[in-house]
């Protein structure tokens, strides 16, 4: 026999048995504890906001809190409670006034800067028809490529998220 044509036969034999692989699905099973969760890129597209206006979203589990871009927030009191005032700008120039309480400040530490506090605010966000409030601090994104930063807090539970991909979950948040 001749040499290669027994490595084509062992070749074509595997062939034969090895199952074709699946269609990637849209929502994929936790072993663990039998919840669904949706397969999304590291960036899709979100509903940001009431009314919500769609923004590109960067999805990092390595970030705890959620970020959005509000380079000129305006915090001033109400009623003695603390709010922020800003307009988030998603990639198209549509412009959304946000004008919400603060819930709680958190002190962030980023690569090469000092720590600094930053306002935390609710809204209301929808990635891949999984819609709930979560919880932002407001940022200086004005040199990233994405205005809103989703953090593992909305995240847990409800993605995989896939670091190879961009606009991957096929689950469509309706305008309202």
């Amino acid at each position: 026999m001749r040499r290669g044509f027994g490595f084509a036969l062992l070749f074509a034999a595997l062939w034969a048995v090895t199952p074709p692989s699946a269609p990637a699905s849209d929502r994929l099973e936790n072993k663990e504890d039998g919840e669904k969760r949706v397969v999304a890129g590291w960036v899709e597209d979100g509903w940001i906001g009431t009314p919500p206006i769609r923004v590109k979203v960067k999805l990092d589990t390595g970030a705890k809190t959620s970020s959005i871009h509000a380079a000129e927030f305006r915090e001033y009191l109400r009623d003695g409670e603390p709010h922020v005032s800003f307009t988030l700008v998603n990639n198209e120039g549509q412009q959304l006034r946000i004008d919400q309480p603060v819930v709680r400040t958190v002190s962030i530490r980023r690569a090469g800067a000092e720590l600094s506090a930053r306002p935390v605010i609710r809204l209301n966000v929808c990635v891949a028809g999984v819609t709930a409030q979560v919880e932002f601090s407001m940022a200086d994104r004005s040199d990233l490529q994405y205005p809103v930063l989703i953090g593992r807090t909305f995240l847990a539970g409800r993605f995989l998220v896939d670091p190879e991909r961009t606009f991957r979950a096929s689950g469509r948040c309706k305008p309202q």
